[in-house]
Order: C-alpha cells, then structure tokens, then sequence
C-alpha cells in the first residue's frame, strides 16, 4: 500500500494502523532477508479484522496486517523489443478508485476479458475517458508530448508515476498530466504502460488496431526507447 492510498484508507475508511509505520518497515526487511529471491516483490495488505459478518465497523476488532513477498519476475525481452497488445473495455469500478483495497472483481474481469481476446492488459475507459490499466497506469505520446491523466477518484495513483516523471526530466521529454479520450490513445504516436511488476512496456495495438506512426506503426516507438533504456539502468544500479 503506499502513503497516499495508505493515509486515503485511513480516511475515508476509518482503517488503523496495528503498527507503528517503523515497525511494518522491519517487518518487511526482515521478511526480505528471510526470502530466497534476488528480486522480489513485497505485498502488504491491512484489513480491519475478525469479526462477525455485519455491515457496520466493528467497535473492538484489532485490524490484521499481511505480508507476503514473492519472486519479482521481470517482463521478456519479447515484451520489451515487441510490445504487447491491450482492448478498451468500461470501467464498471467503484468511485472511490484512489484508495487501494482488495475489492479487485472489475479488475479481475477486465483483465480476463483481455486474456481471453489474446492481449496483455485492459485499457479502462469511463465516459469516454481512458482511466488506467486494469493493473497499469496508461500513458500516451503524441507530437513527442508524453501524458499521463491526472490523479483523481477515478484511478489508483500508479507507484511509477513519479519516476518515469523524473525521468522524463531527465532526458528532456516534455511531460504534463492531463485526461485522455478513447479517440487520442486510438491516434497515439505510441501508447506505454507502467506497473510496479511490468516496469515500462509498449502497447503496440489496441483492440486489433496497430499503433505508431509511419514506419514504427506496431512497433515500440522512440519515446518506449528512451525511458526503457533509462529505466533499466536504474534497476541494474540499485
């Protein structure tokens, strides 16, 4: 969970902590050493507790806290060199997305609705505006402008957000958050999409029809290039 969906859960709702913030921290190190996985990824789920079935919070209920890591399987070289394929499919989700909970059903379908027409990943699209990935957050390239949809209810704030941004920088790609239609990720020059297990990969068609401009057209594009480059240097410093 991060902060922000962490401190959103707090809030909204009304979910303590059974720890101190230090003390998860330790937990995770040390299940970290005690796991044998060169890369690894950390999951930590919060819920409220045990206790009998009834609509409203219990009173005395001490929340439980889960941790569990498992072997951190980077994307193919394939997916990389080749890109993946994704559909657009409605976004049947609750409106309070930006909190992080296990309540992942229309995820769950989404992205099988996606398994089953061969693709990689479902584009989330509500009202005509592309929200994020069923498990990704969806970014496009247009005239060398890279975009991202602005945080809101809508969408879960992706944990790669604020690297690809700094990259971005970095490398002197012009980047703004900004909303989307269906339309513009159709006629993207080059459509990405990010997640804390698939890093940064190229969606190069979408609901059958191939993405890209000119001779890159189903291809990775120059954007992809760049910041996967980047973003694999970083993995191999840390």
């Amino acid at each position: 969970m991060t902060g922000l969906s962490s401190m959103k859960m707090k809030k909204k709702g009304k979910l303590g902590l059974p720890l101190k913030k230090e003390e998860i921290k330790s937990c995770i190190e040390e299940l970290i050493k005690q796991t044998r996985h060169s890369h690894q990824i950390v999951y930590v789920q919060i819920t409220r507790g045990v206790a009998n079935r009834n609509h409203a919070f219990p009173k005395t209920t001490r929340p439980t806290i889960f941790i569990m890591s498992s072997e951190l399987i980077r994307p193919t070289e394939k997916m990389f060199s080749e890109g993946v394929s994704a559909i657009t499919t409605n976004d049947n989700r609750w409106k309070s997305c930006d909190i992080k909970s296990i309540s992942l059903l229309p995820n769950v379908l989404a992205r099988e609705e996606a398994i089953a027409s061969n693709c990689h990943e479902a584009i989330l699209v509500d009202n005509g505006n592309v929200t994020e990935g069923a498990a990704s957050t969806i970014w496009i390239v247009n005239q060398g402008k890279f975009f991202c949809p602005k945080p809101s209810n809508n969408s879960l704030e992706g944990v790669r957000i604020k690297i690809i941004e700094k990259l971005c920088f970095e490398l002197e790609i012009l980047f703004q958050r900004r909303n989307f239609n269906v339309s513009e990720l159709m006629n993207a020059d080059e459509i990405l999409l990010t997640s804390a297990t698939k890093e940064i990969l190229p969606i190069i068609s979408v609901n059958g029809k191939k993405i890209g401009v000119k001779n890159l057209e189903g291809k990775p594009g120059t954007i992809f290039q760049k910041l996967r480059r980047r973003y694999s240097d970083l993995i191999l410093s840390s």
